[in-house]
């Protein structure tokens, strides 16, 4: 009851946030705002999704022997270039035009894509170990937060990026919340940290490059069709279809 309710309030503010985003952006600019997504949808489905099952698979295990938290120390590293690789995308399909611009949408998108990854990764980890009141509190924190902060940064600066900056700010103050949790309930490791490994070859081969096929097709049927929008029709159209598709999906979650 306490997950289901947690789940059902994140649902009713997801769609308090769909109301405000398309109130306070244009369509234009939520036509940007749709390929920012897509961008960190890319990367969190192609290239985080497999290594965050991997993880998921083994987290009891690892928690037991107190290994989580240092195995997760080497996650970060490979976040971090993936959030860049992201990063260094936004900057190529902004449709910004001065340098300034760029930059801010680049950083965006490289704050979303760590932020994001590690709110998927350590919130729900909190459920999976037993801490469910800590893994609700902080996923609707992550929701409301978000929500407030992309208001004020979109009444400062009317754009995608700020909207999307707003959202970033939301999903690192779950992370920050969860990890304390985390480790405030983490026992020590027994084994020395720098033997211990998050992923190895055949892990790699055998799980994490199917699975990223698959995710990655995955993202192709899912977003894919906006830049083909965006393409043929502009960001505006793109918006308008992102803003009718984006409410269908937000109407079946809530049911």
């Amino acid at each position: 009851m306490l997950v289901g309710g947690g789940r059902l309030a994140a649902a009713l503010m997801a769609l308090i946030t769909l109301r405000a985003v398309t109130t306070f952006l244009t369509p234009e600019q939520y036509g940007e705002l749709a390929l920012l997504i897509a961008v960190q949808m890319f990367c969190g489905l192609f290239l985080i999704n497999p290594v965050g099952q991997h993880i998921n698979l083994h987290t009891h295990a690892w928690w037991d022997e107190g290994s989580l938290m240092a195995r997760l120390k080497s996650y970060r590293y490979y976040v971090l270039a993936v959030s860049l690789l992201g990063g260094a995308v936004g900057f190529y399909i902004s449709k910004q035009h001065s340098a300034e611009q760029l930059f801010w949408a680049a950083a965006a998108v490289f704050a979303m894509v760590a932020a994001g990854t590690w709110n998927a990764t350590l919130i729900p980890m909190l459920n999976m170990l037993g801490f469910r009141a800590a893994s609700v509190l902080w996923s609707i924190v992550t929701v409301a937060i978000g929500l407030i902060s992309s208001i004020l940064l979109v009444r400062w600066s009317p754009s995608a990026t700020a909207w999307f900056s707003g959202q970033a700010i939301g999903m690192t103050s779950g992370v920050l919340g969860a990890k304390y949790v985390l480790r405030r309930h983490a026992i020590p490791s027994k084994s020395s940290q720098s033997a211990l490994s998050l992923l190895d070859r055949h892990t790699v081969l055998t799980y994490c490059m199917p699975l990223a096929l698959a995710t990655g097709l995955m993202w192709l049927q899912l977003s894919g069709y906006r830049f083909v929008i965006e393409g043929y029709w502009g960001l505006s159209q793109l918006g308008f279809f992102g803003g009718r598709f984006t409410t269908g999906r937000a109407d079946l979650v809530a049911r």
